[in-house]
Formats: C-alpha cells, structure tokens, sequence
C-alpha cells in the first residue's frame, strides 16, 4: 500500500518542492495564515526570515499537521512555537542528491521525516541540534580544499603557459566554492576542536581572500593563525 498523498504548502522557496511533487504530492506556495488548510508545511526561509516565518504561521498551526524546516544553520528548536500546537515538527537539509539531513523533536517525527525522504529518493541521516555547525563547517573545509585544487591548476598555467595542458593534468574543480561572510566563517572555526585542522582552515581562507582581493576577509584569517608576519 502506498503512503497517502499530502496537501503541502510552501512559505518561502524550499529546493525541496520538487521532489515533493515528483512524489506525487500536491504543492502550493501558501501565506502563513493559510497554514491550518494544508497536512505538511515546509518553510524554505534562511536564517532570521526563518524565524519570523515560524512566528507568523505559529498562530495558524494544529494538532496533527507536519512542519519541516530546510535550513541547515536552525534545528529543533526554532519549530518550538509550532511544536507546542501539538504538530509534528523536523528539519531536513539537503546534503546531496541523495543524502540529506535530519533531525526530529521525537520518534514520530523521525519516521515521518524518514518516509518523506524516502519518498524523493533520498537517504535521511540524523544530525542532532549539537551537530549542525560541525557539519557546516566540515562542508565548508571541503569547499575550500576545491578552491585550492583551482589555485594549484593556475599555478600550472603560469609554469607552462599552457591552459589545455594544466586542465589535462588538474581538472578544474567543478564549481567555485561559495565563501560566507567573516561572521559566519568565525562562527565555523571556533567549532573546530583540532588545533592543526583550525590553523588549516584559516590559512586557506586567507589564500581565498588574496585571490578574491577581500583584506577585511584576509585579516581574519591572519589574525586565527598561529603565528605572525
């Protein structure tokens, strides 16, 4: 027997509509007053327009209904407004194009939050509250080694003054890594426990900021190494 078909509604644009309709669920982009008409709610807001998203649906929501969140930077917690309804609430982010991360208030959520992301095809890895910032910081090295990898393929441009040549032996990494801004970059090191993995990560977000010609970036990263020029 298949899993019954949801009425879903969007606040904001979550990546996650797609899949939902692929799975053969019915998809509209609603206001937050219009929440109480809908079985699943999936909020695609980022960071303060998140919360003040959940402030202004909180007031519409009721027992029974499910609320998902796609940020990866909020758990939990930023759904308590709507939790205390009596809804279910979780978040899920998606890692790739077939992982993504979870978390649940409760053993309902988790499987509820399980199916859904069965359903698209995906594969729902826990990640608690605690977590998050790891994991984001742990993408974030990841994208900074793939600037790097760019960075070593321009250096082969300059020996051989060949482009063809050092893409054959260094394929460009296949996109430019997205950097956030010196506030969050702070935010993600401080997580970082390893004291030789710290000092990596800031000595390449300085090379970053060099390429970039961003000195307030360039800065920040001088002043987390452990030694001084």
């Amino acid at each position: 027997m298949s899993a019954p078909r949801l009425n879903v509604g969007l606040i904001g644009a979550p990546s996650i509509s797609h899949y939902l309709r692929e799975a053969g669920h019915t998809v509209s982009f609603i206001e937050p007053q219009a929440a109480s008409e809908y079985d699943l709610i999936v909020f695609g807001a980022e960071g303060e327009e998140l919360e003040v998203a959940v402030e202004e649906t909180a007031p519409f929501a009721r027992h029974g209904q499910i609320y998902v969140h796609t940020a990866l930077d909020y758990g939990i917690q930023v759904l308590d407004p709507i939790e205390t309804t009596g809804a279910v609430v979780a978040a899920a982010h998606q890692l790739t194009d077939h992982v993504w991360a979870t978390t649940a208030a409760d053993e309902l959520g988790e499987t509820i939050i399980e199916l859904l992301v069965g359903e698209m095809g995906g594969r729902a890895i826990s990640v608690s509250d605690k977590q998050r910032l790891s994991l984001k910081t742990a993408l974030t090295y990841a994208q900074l080694a793939n600037s790097m990898h760019n960075d070593a393929q321009q250096m082969l441009v300059e020996v051989l003054d060949s482009p063809d040549v050092a893409e054959e032996l260094i394929p460009a990494a296949p996109e430019e890594p997205f950097m956030p801004d010196v506030e969050e970059l702070a935010r993600q090191h401080s997580s970082i426990s390893d004291p030789g993995r710290a000092n990596l990560f800031a000595s390449v977000v300085r090379r970053n900021a060099e390429v970039r010609d961003d000195h307030n970036l360039e800065l920040w990263a001088i002043s987390q190494l452990n030694y001084k020029e």
